[in-house]
């Protein structure tokens, strides 16, 4: 018998993640990758009974996005987070810089959702060893 596994790992970055790597003039507004793209994925999750790991920007976590991300919960996906700010070079920046971002991060998925993120992804995936120690650090 062959056991069927799915893990799907889904980063929230929106146009302005986009507009920084690409170079082009930073977006200012809502992020239309929560207010439309997010409840879209929901529902397809829903629809094939999966449940992603979301890797959500502290920055975007606003009250007007709590419910999409309580929504999430409830379908049981994982939220975890994709640091405060999503500079891409995080993983490279001091450890007072990396552990500010840490914990803004944290402080927003606390206030606004009640809960710690089960993981974190770097932006651009770079892992060294101060960013390592802050997250280790910061539980």
């Amino acid at each position: 018998m062959i056991s069927k596994t799915l893990s799907v790992s889904i980063d929230l970055d929106g146009p302005i993640e986009y507009a920084k790597i690409h170079g082009e003039p930073i977006p200012v507004g809502s992020n239309p990758w929560l207010d439309l793209g997010l409840p879209r994925i929901l529902k397809f999750c829903r629809e094939l009974g999966i449940r992603p790991t979301l890797f959500c920007i502290g920055r975007d976590l606003q009250p007007s996005t709590v419910p999409q991300f309580m929504e999430a919960l409830a379908l049981g996906c994982e939220l975890a987070c994709h640091s405060f700010q999503h500079d891409y070079g995080l993983a490279q920046q001091n450890k007072q810089h990396i552990h500010r971002d840490c914990v803004l991060a944290l402080a927003r998925f606390q206030e606004l959702l009640g809960m710690k993120p089960v993981g974190f992804r770097a932006p651009g995936y770079g892992l060294y060893n101060d960013l390592l120690s802050v997250l280790r650090d910061c539980g």
